[in-house]
């Protein structure tokens, strides 16, 4: 069953359970908040989904970095189900 939550929520989550409450400091700090969204995210709206929440959240991660990501764990994903 799938659970809506805003962008925000979504960030939230990842900086808990990625960075255990800290603020992101570093670029691999936000490598790990996109790696949970684009994990979290269902598969065929991912990599626009990412795209965007990386501008909105002014992410230090390049348009293929965060490509890169969403592929991976779009593809991890598909592996696990």
């Amino acid at each position: 069953m799938s659970h809506f939550v805003s962008p925000d929520e979504m960030v939230t989550e990842a900086i808990r359970i990625q960075l255990h409450g800290k603020a992101p400091r570093t670029p691999h700090d936000w490598v790990m908040i996109m790696n949970f969204i684009a994990w979290n995210l269902v598969p065929s709206v991912a990599h626009d989904a990412c795209q965007l929440m990386a501008k909105v959240y002014s992410m230090p991660l390049s348009e293929a970095e965060v490509t890169d990501i969403v592929s991976y764990q779009v593809g991890k994903r598909a592996e696990r189900n």
